[in-house]
């Protein structure tokens, strides 16, 4: 029945056993010359490259976003205090990003610089939050 089973079908199964006992199927695949750890180890570093990569393209994409509508709003006149901090967020992470030339969007909008518009990021509050857990 096992001998019938695609390789895919195989890791599924495998799958479903502890980490433990996939960690000793995978030595015993070593052992037995049947991987290379070598070749794994290396195809997961460029897998782990690659999603890199993809996160670093997805975050150059976001920023781009952030710009054009910032771009946008830099003509207008007043904010409530919400759309404030949102757009000093938006400008905190454009300024750390360093892809862009601030300068004249900072003036526009008022930017608040890095020290205060920090208290207004989700991700530095939820930085400071696990490192003091």
């Amino acid at each position: 029945m096992i001998e019938n089973l695609n390789v895919f079908q195989l890791l599924e199964l495998l799958s479903k056993k502890s980490k433990e006992e996939i960690e000793w199927a995978l030595v015993s695949l070593m052992i037995s010359n049947k991987i290379d750890f070598v070749n794994v180890n290396n195809s997961y570093v460029q897998f782990l490259e690659q999603m890199d990569e993809d996160n670093s393209n997805k975050q150059d994409e976001a920023n781009a976003s952030i710009m054009g509508v910032l771009i946008h709003l830099r003509n207008k006149k007043k904010f409530s205090e919400a759309e404030d901090r949102a757009i000093q967020r938006c400008l905190y992470i454009l300024n750390k990003s360093n892809s862009f030339n601030m300068q004249i969007l900072n003036k526009d909008l008022h930017y608040i610089g890095d020290e205060k518009a920090k208290e207004f990021s989700w991700y530095e509050k939820n930085k400071k939050i696990n490192y003091s857990n």
